[in-house]
């Protein structure tokens, strides 16, 4: 939690996370760095970082090889843009590379344009 703390978040906001996952104290701050560090390499500045974080607590319970499991899916398929994919949409992050190649390949089979479905990643859980 230290981690947080240092990263900016206030208390009120470590508790709100810590109301929507009360294991979340114990997770280690290496692994919170290196979801961090991840996200900021995908441009997420702090403010989208909170709201990741707060949003989608339960992100931190998954392992950051599977999250980037997930954005490289969501690369093939042309999402450049994380930042605004993450701030709008951070539940994403709960997903597994096979559920988005899934719901890719529904959404292709029903007709929709790869175009198309990438805005609706942008908009939907």
């Amino acid at each position: 939690m230290d981690t947080l703390i240092r990263y900016g978040f206030t208390i009120d906001e470590v508790k709100l996370m810590m109301d929507s996952i009360s294991f979340l104290f114990s997770f280690e701050d290496k692994t919170i760095e290196s979801l961090l560090h991840f996200l900021e390499a995908l441009q997420c500045d702090e403010d989208i970082i909170k709201n990741i974080f707060i949003c989608n607590p339960f992100c931190f319970t998954k392992d950051i090889d599977e999250i980037k499991k997930v954005i490289e899916k969501l690369m093939e398929y042309g999402i450049k843009h994380f930042a605004t994919l993450l701030d709008s949409n951070p539940y994403i992050l709960n997903k597994t590379d096979k559920e988005i190649e899934n719901f890719y390949q529904k959404k292709i089979k029903e007709g929709y344009t790869i175009d198309k479905i990438n805005d609706m990643i942008f908009s939907i859980v």
